[in-house]
């Protein structure tokens, strides 16, 4: 396991900073000029920002565990000219704590992992039908409560 640990966080120290540097070298402007860009990274862009400005460096360590945050951190902190040591020291623990967890995960949930893809799934659809009844309800009720009698 320690093999599989090391090579997981050698493979999350490369990609972190890896775009640490594209974001640090023109991020920005490769946004700007390419529309595909625009279109996949500009989505998720405002919260990204959003979250390093109201969190900071710290953003850097817990953003590995938010879906959708953890691919654009280092990119917007390299954007951002954070210091690459400053980078370093907050984003490489973060992604140890994360390639960790999610192996240990893995090793301990395997065996079990469809069983519980299963059950997350038939929550997941239970959920989603009571939102909706929720919103349509509410959407009603806000309705007759506005309509004039």
């Amino acid at each position: 396991m320690a093999t599989t640990i090391g090579v997981a966080y050698a493979g999350s120290l490369c990609g972190i900073s890896l775009s640490y540097a594209l974001g640090r070298a023109g991020g920005l402007h490769l946004i700007e000029k390419w529309p595909y860009a625009q279109r996949s990274v500009g989505k998720h862009m405002p919260t990204v920002e959003r979250w390093f400005d109201r969190y900071g460096k710290w953003t850097l360590f817990f953003g590995y565990f938010i879906a959708g945050i953890r691919h654009f951190t280092a990119l917007t902190a390299g954007m951002a000219k954070v210091d690459f040591r400053t980078f370093a020291v907050y984003a490489y623990p973060g992604g140890l704590v994360w390639v960790v967890s999610f192996i240990l995960v893995g090793y301990f949930l395997g065996d079990q992992w469809e069983h519980l893809r299963h059950q997350f799934e038939r929550g997941a659809v239970i959920g989603l039908v009571a939102l909706v009844v929720l919103c349509t309800a509410g959407w009603w009720w806000q309705r007759r409560k506005s309509k004039p009698q």
